[in-house]
C-alpha cells in the first residue's frame, strides 16, 4: 500500500487513507496518516502571503480556499466586521 500511495500526490495520499470505502485495517490506515502528517506539518506556510503563493498548485488551491472561508466566516458568522458607509 504504501508503494501505491507514494506515487500520489501528498494531499491526494491522504484524501485516499481518509476515504472510508478503501478497505484496510485501522491500525495501517492511522499508521500511515500519522506519517503524512508529520511530513505536512513540516511544509505550512508561516505567512499569508507565503500560502496564498505557493508553487505547488495543489497545496495553494486548498489554502486559498481555507483563507476564503475564514474570511466568509468572519463576516456572516461571528461578525467580527461590518460594512460602514463612508460619508
Amino acid at each position: 500500500m504504501k508503494s501505491k500511495l507514494s506515487e500520489f500526490h501528498i494531499l491526494d495520499a491522504v484524501d485516499f487513507l481518509n476515504d472510508d470505502k478503501i478497505e484496510m485495517k485501522e491500525d495501517a490506515r492511522s499508521g500511515l496518516l500519522r506519517e503524512y502528517v508529520h511530513e505536512l506539518k513540516g511544509m505550512l506556510p508561516t505567512s499569508y502571503n507565503e500560502a496564498w503563493s505557493l508553487p505547488d498548485g495543489k497545496f495553494r488551491e486548498r489554502w486559498r480556499i481555507g483563507i476564503q472561508k475564514e474570511f466568509k466566516s468572519l463576516v456572516t458568522v461571528r461578525k467580527i466586521w461590518r460594512v460602514v458607509k463612508r460619508a
